[in-house]
């Protein structure tokens, strides 16, 4: 049984990581965390386990072999490498890091270190995409000359706990290219260049609309 430690217990944790870790028999919820006292204890009865205002008691918690870290993308970086300096295997929301410099770091921090790290890329193992990647790579259509994706989002979803992602950092580019990026990856293969980049703000002073071009 590996024993989770959830940290960020906002939406995305409670809407979708608690409801989905119910249904893995190999993983409990054995600790959260949260800066929001209401929000820490509703998500800690909802699961039963312990509840922890600064994460890092959490990471200092031995009877926890992994987190799960749910929280804005600009903390991701430090939480990461926090958790893996705490012997802890990660499951992070996606990006790992606002910075390519930041992943690497990351990626440095965990190798030789037996620890796993994982974005949660929620789209890579849906029946659809696995499918059509077996296709792909199967060859039964061919290579892939072209991949058009379009992604469309309605953060009002989610309710005030995440007014972050419409006020601060880069909207979309953080919130939602990485599920783009990942999709195409997976079908497509690495990205080598950006040919065209647009993006612009109509409802939140964030970008709240991109279109991208890569090759």
């Amino acid at each position: 049984m590996l024993r989770l430690g959830v940290i960020g217990c906002g939406r995305v944790t409670t809407m979708f990581h608690l409801r989905a870790i119910r249904d893995v028999n190999e993983v409990e919820v054995a600790a959260v965390s949260d800066v929001d006292e209401y929000r820490m204890r509703e998500a800690a009865t909802g699961c039963g386990a312990k509840a922890y205002r600064d994460y890092r008691e959490l990471l200092s918690d031995p009877d926890i072999d992994g987190v799960a870290i749910n929280t804005p993308p600009r903390l991701h970086e430090e939480m990461v490498l926090e958790a893996l300096g705490s012997g802890k295997h990660v499951l992070c929301e996606k990006p790992l890091s606002e910075t390519v410099e930041g992943c690497v770091n990351i990626k440095e921090a965990q190798h030789g270190s037996g620890l796993a790290v994982l974005p949660a890329h929620n789209y890579a193992f849906t029946p659809c995409l696995t499918r059509l990647t077996d296709l792909v790579d199967s060859g039964r259509v061919g290579g892939v000359r072209k991949l058009t994706i379009e992604f469309m989002n309605n953060l009002k979803t989610y309710r005030p706990q995440t007014d972050f992602r419409t006020t601060s950092g880069e909207g979309v580019v953080t919130d939602v290219l990485p599920h783009i990026l990942s999709v195409s990856k997976q079908l497509a293969g690495t990205a080598v260049d950006v040919k065209e980049l647009r993006w612009w703000c109509d409802d939140y002073t964030v970008c709240d609309n991109m279109e991208t071009t890569l090759v």
